[in-house]
């Protein structure tokens, strides 16, 4: 899903409107994707944090944590999972997303 929005943010924009049943133009797509871009949101992530940790369970953040921001990059996974790390993962993905018809794709 992550990669798949990086690459085309407007129709997907689009794709949640008309689920949640609120169809929205071309423009208006095209501004949330704007500020929805990682730039957008980590260049703002002080105040959004902020309204978030107020808003929310204030136990599961650590003290000191700086956000939920990291690089907003495609495949930066490579550099955290091993090999053996991320096939673990990608089975227990398979295991819980076995019921939903969505296909994820992956870089």
């Amino acid at each position: 899903m992550y990669e798949e929005m990086k690459r085309d943010p407007v129709s997907h924009v689009q794709k949640i409107s008309d689920f949640l049943g609120q169809p929205l133009d071309q423009d208006v797509c095209m501004k949330i994707a704007k500020e929805c871009r990682f730039e957008s949101m980590q260049a703002k992530k002080h105040d959004f944090l902020e309204k978030f940790i107020e808003s929310s369970d204030k136990n599961i953040w650590r003290k000191g944590a700086t956000g939920m921001y990291r690089k907003g990059a495609v495949g930066d996974w490579k550099n955290h999972f091993t090999v053996s790390q991320n096939e673990r993962f990608d089975a227990l993905i398979r295991e819980c997303m076995k019921d939903c018809d969505m296909q994820l794709t992956y870089e």
